[in-house]
């Protein structure tokens, strides 16, 4: 969708000195993802991977087309705030009538969601995942201390990313 997928949140990092790598594309779940890796660190604390996904909006259904399009129209215009909007959870598009609402984050804490017209109801939160990046094995004798950034797995594997989407959409399966 125009201004809210992956080019609006990938800005912000890509501004900040990220490089986007892989694509990984998730078939089944009707997603694609992109990871980006921080930029050098040299001397300095090691930032994160990024890991940033989308819905395939346009492999789903007419109306949940319709109704996706309906509230991210109106958030083309915080496209150089889609990072921070995430980062504070607060939606650039206007919150959803529980009929239109559409559910597709993993499955983490739970958070009570309140929608236009006052109807709450507990769902999966947003979520974040740290994931692990083993010693490379050529490099699995060195001692800990030894053990730098150029020691361990770098990227994503589709397999294992998958995981990430394990239990996701509660309600997406009715799309």
């Amino acid at each position: 969708v125009d201004g809210c997928g992956i080019s609006a949140v990938e800005k912000f990092f890509l501004e900040n000195g990220y490089t986007k790598r892989d694509v990984l594309r998730f078939e089944k779940k009707k997603l694609t993802a992109y990871w980006y890796a921080p930029p050098s660190t040299e001397g300095k604390a090691m930032l994160p991977r990024v890991f940033v996904s989308e819905l395939c909006v346009d492999e789903l259904s007419d109306t949940a087309q319709k109704i996706i399009t309906k509230y991210t129209s109106q958030a083309k215009h915080n496209v150089d705030h889609a990072a921070m909007s995430g980062v504070l959870g607060v939606p650039p598009w206007p919150t959803p009538s529980r009929e239109d609402y559409l559910q597709s984050s993993t499955t983490a804490d739970n958070i009570t969601v309140t929608f236009a017209g006052g109807e709450t109801e507990e769902l999966p939160g947003a979520y974040i995942e740290f994931a692990e990046r083993r010693v490379l094995p050529e490099f699995a004798g060195l001692p800990i201390s030894q053990i730098a950034e150029e020691h361990r797995r770098d990227g994503f594997e589709v397999g294992n990313a998958d995981k990430i989407f394990e239990s996701t959409n509660q309600g997406a399966a009715k799309l």
